[in-house]
């Protein structure tokens, strides 16, 4: 019984290493590389507010400006809108491809 269920896996490996080798070649390099699970290009790119009383996330330090960061750079990008407001930063905001990050002029600060 081990001799026929080891054969059957060497037929099987055999079989997948001739489809894989008949398989399609790589894309033509002037092709559009999309973000990362995606399959069709957006048309209007994620927005995400952050702010210290209201907003899609709410928070006063780097934690959840980061959050915000890296939820939109999971959905393949688009712009972070940090709300007037004082963040504390005890770390670096870590920026991610494809992201915009924007605060309210005059009105957020980042210490």
């Amino acid at each position: 019984m081990k001799i026929r269920t080891f054969l059957h896996l060497v037929a099987t490996a055999n079989v997948l290493a001739s489809v894989f080798a008949s398989a399609a070649p790589s894309p033509v390099a002037d092709t559009t590389q999309l973000p990362r699970a995606m399959h069709t290009e957006m048309k209007d790119r994620p927005k995400v507010t952050v702010g210290v009383h209201s907003g899609d996330m709410m928070g006063a330090d780097n934690r959840a400006l980061q959050a915000a960061v890296d939820y939109v750079a999971s959905l393949g990008g688009g712009t972070v809108v940090i709300g007037p407001g004082e963040y504390l930063m005890r770390d670096s905001l870590h920026l991610r491809a494809q992201v915009t990050v924007r605060g309210t002029p005059g009105q957020t600060v980042l210490r």
